[in-house]
This record gives C-alpha cells, structure tokens and sequence, in this order.
C-alpha cells in the first residue's frame, strides 16, 4: 500500500503500479471515504485461481483478503460470519470510474 497525506485528505493507493489491473484507490478524510477504483489484479488473481479453481462461493472475500488480492479497507466488507476480517463502523461510497474486464468480478 501507498499512502500520501495531503492536509485532512490521505489517498491510499494497494496496488495497479508494475501489474495489469489492480487499481485500487481510497480517497480518505475524518468524515469519510471515497473508492475511486476497484480492479482485479489479474496476475496475482492468476497465481493463486484458474479458469476451474477459484475462490470459495460461502468465504470467496475471505479467501481474497488472506491471499491479499483484496485490501485491507476497513468498513468496506460486510458484517458477520462470511465475508469480513475488517470490522469498522466506517462506511464508503463506492464510484466506479469505468466498467471494464479488470474491475469486474471483485466489487458488487
């Protein structure tokens, strides 16, 4: 993960720099969040699933967050047994800049 501070404002950046896909972009302030992007690391993706193996359908978020393909956002995944690690009261607005082949697939 890159952070850059800017005043109240922190841009976290977990990955898109040296692979195709993977952007994913948290523009953060005390009051708040905005997700800007949310690509699928195709070449992480692909070392761990293929084409036939994939991740699990009841724990899939689980599966991607422990393998790191997902970013540790707190708030960002829901609450209770499944899907989440990262328990927050935090809540995030979801933007997609554009609908495209590498965001598709990991954000709902």
């Amino acid at each position: 993960m890159k952070r850059f501070p800017l005043g109240n404002l922190e841009v976290l950046i977990w990955g898109g720099w040296g692979e195709i896909g993977g952007n994913q972009i948290l523009l953060s302030t005390p009051g708040g969040g905005l997700l800007l992007d949310f690509g699928k690391p195709f070449g992480r993706f692909g070392a761990h699933f293929t084409e036939f193996l994939g991740p699990r359908d009841r724990l899939g978020l689980r599966d991607l967050l422990f393998l790191g393909l997902l970013p540790p956002v707190p708030g960002l995944y829901r609450k209770g047994d499944g899907d989440t690690l990262f328990p927050s009261p935090l809540e995030e607005d979801l933007l997609r800049q554009r609908a495209e082949e590498e965001g598709v697939g990991v954000d709902g």
